[in-house]
């Protein structure tokens, strides 16, 4: 016997005894209250969702500047920290520059 099983082993007889009931059966469960599965549902998707679309949200927009960025013959740098922004369009020589 391994380690793993052993443990397991010494573990299920510590566990209390599930608790007995009087009456043929099984007990009543009971009711799912169908409103809090409703928000509990909601609020998952949402916790999930949310910070999703934000990223696709930005993704698409720094993919809409680079591309016009591009298409004037400059190309997308990293920012400074003075400049506030977390990017910038270093245009080509002679050409003007775009700022987002």
């Amino acid at each position: 016997m391994s380690l793993v099983q052993g443990l397991c082993f010494t573990v299920a007889f510590l566990a209390p005894l599930p608790p007995e009931w009087s009456g043929q059966g099984r007990p009543e469960l009971p009711k799912l209250n169908w409103w809090i599965a409703g928000l509990t549902a909601w609020f998952l998707l949402a916790v999930t969702f949310m910070p999703l679309s934000l990223a696709l949200a930005e993704h698409w927009a720094l993919q809409r500047i680079g591309a016009s960025c591009k298409a004037t013959g400059g190309r997308i740098a990293l920012a400074s920290r003075e400049d506030k922004r977390s990017y910038r369009c270093d245009a080509a020589p002679g050409r003007s520059q775009i700022s987002p």
